[in-house]
């Protein structure tokens, strides 16, 4: 008859469990933000975009609640199409986020933290993260094209360059190498065993 070895689990499975909860519940939070687009589209510029109180009312009994986006109402139609693609570029990378941190979370909660899987999808977060803001940067400069050339008009369409995206990028092919660097030490201390 063998032994068999009873491993006890990790001390920080439930915190590992509570946050790929929040983690799933998070997902759908950002799935949902997909109806926020048609609603923008076809629901007109001078319509409200929340659900609930007048934000200005400071006595409202119930919250403001916004769909994807805060914008003011005298946005154009051509503002709430960019807009619209800059939300959809943005919900679909937190998905895609989100899905690869559930990954990673799975690994560590099984005691595989240091898997090599892991360092590869930290690494695509990185190529997903510096995609996605440069295509948001590619409707920025075709809106600005058309927009020089009086195509269309974006009145109320607010674009900004921001280098926390870029550091995030950065953070995750950080992560990744040092996910890489442990992955080997941990191969070949399972190799001298």
């Amino acid at each position: 008859m063998r032994d068999v070895e009873i491993k006890p689990k990790a001390k920080g499975i439930k915190s590992v469990s509570l946050l790929i909860t929040l983690l799933v519940y998070t997902r759908i939070i950002l799935a949902l933000n997909y109806l926020a687009v048609p609603y923008y589209l076809f629901a007109g510029s001078n319509m409200p975009k929340y659900l609930g109180s007048d934000p200005a009312d400071m006595d409202a009994k119930w919250p403001t609640i916004y769909f994807g986006i805060e914008n003011n109402q005298d946005m154009t139609s051509a503002a709430l199409v960019v807009e619209s693609l800059v939300l959809l570029i943005s919900v679909t990378f937190g998905i895609f986020v989100i899905g690869q941190m559930l990954a990673i979370l799975r690994n560590v909660q099984n005691d595989n933290a240091f898997a090599r899987d892991n360092g590869d999808r930290l690494r695509r977060i990185g190529y997903f993260g510096a995609g996605a803001q440069l295509s948001i940067y590619g409707v920025w400069l075709v809106t600005a094209a058309m927009e020089a050339a009086q195509l269309i008009d974006t009145e109320g369409l607010e674009m900004g360059l921001s280098t926390a995206p870029w550091i995030g990028v950065l953070i995750a092919f950080s992560l990744a190498t040092i996910f890489r660097h442990g992955t080997d030490i941990k191969e070949e201390q399972d190799l001298t065993v």
